[in-house]
């Protein structure tokens, strides 16, 4: 079965300490079970029913620890950007973007980091490093803060053509007074429709509360 994979040269760093750490993983996802040896740990999550992935994976390999989700590879998913390799492109594209944004709006929101993207069959997979906060969704989070990620999402749809980026996508690390976005997807709308729709996101975000973090 057909198997590629592109990665980041922090998770090659990652491979080259490791050798067998994908050779592990596919064979966890082929007999979908958790691995354990003495260097590395792959967890496997129980299906989240709704959503469009089908399992995910925690990977603890020396320090690091990563969030790997499972999609299939199908007609919609591929439209929606939902796969590993399509919402690898968009994690990629969004940090630029919002550095960019962040020279002249200062603004203290990231994307979580990504690590690789793979298919295997019809399979796809995205490996990103794991948040240990909640999402703002599941927690009690400032009124400013809220507004603040409405903002970027009103930016990310119309420079980076990203969306979906909601409470329920993101995660507020307390202690550095950060936002983190997770699993943003692809808005191929036309430009005009896209500031309809950011605008929209914008609706009951006050004036006085948009600046700064």
């Amino acid at each position: 079965m057909a198997f590629k994979i592109v990665y980041t040269s922090k998770f090659e760093k990652i491979m080259n300490d490791n050798p067998q750490l994908i050779v592990k993983f596919i064979q966890a996802h082929k007999r979908k079970e958790s691995y354990f040896d003495s260097n590395v740990e792959i967890v496997r999550q129980e299906q989240r029913n709704g959503f469009f992935h089908n399992a995910s994976y925690i990977i603890r390999v020396g320090s690091e620890k990563i969030f790997v989700k499972e999609t299939e590879i199908t007609e919609e998913t591929e439209k929606f950007y939902m796969t590993g390799m399509k919402q690898y492109e968009v994690l990629i594209q969004l940090q630029d973007v919002l550095q960019k944004i962040g020279k002249v709006y200062p603004h203290n929101v990231e994307v979580v980091e990504p690590y690789f993207a793979a298919t295997y069959g019809q399979t796809s997979f995205l490996g990103m490093k794991y948040i240990e906060h909640k999402r703002m969704n599941e927690k009690v989070v400032p009124k400013r803060i809220r507004n603040k990620l409405k903002v970027i999402s009103f930016l990310a749809v119309i420079f980076a053509k990203a969306g979906d980026i909601t409470e329920r996508n993101a995660f507020y690390d307390e202690e550095k007074n950060k936002i983190i976005i997770y699993d943003p997807i692809k808005h191929e709308e036309r430009l005009l429709k896209r500031i309809v729709n950011a605008f929209r996101t914008l609706k009951y975000v006050q004036s006085d509360s948009i600046y700064g973090l």
